[in-house]
């Protein structure tokens, strides 16, 4: 299991998130991108539409994917990201 995947809860993520638009920009159609990542179209279409939350393995996935940093996958595009990149051991968890 992903250290990405241990941190986020099972209960997933269902807010706005670019795939669509991260997906178009790349050409690929929703049956290419599902093709690539080994999944459903039918999974990548209710994520897209954000009819279904997205887990955390799956955030993983697209951010690889896309590369692109998980938090980004939620960000829109015009929207500038302000953080400082940390080292794993700086991350401290309750």
């Amino acid at each position: 299991m992903s250290a990405l995947a241990e941190k986020v809860p099972a209960a997933a993520v269902r807010r706005p998130n670019r795939l669509r638009e991260l997906r178009e920009a790349e050409g690929l159609t929703q049956s290419e991108m599902a093709r690539r990542l080994s999944i459903k179209i039918a999974t990548l279409n209710r994520h897209e539409q954000m009819n279904r939350a997205i887990d955390a393995l799956s955030i993983e996935r697209y951010a690889t994917f896309f590369n692109v940093n998980a938090f980004e996958l939620f960000v829109p595009m015009d929207h500038e990201l302000e953080y400082e990149p940390v080292e794993n051991d700086e991350i401290s968890l309750p």
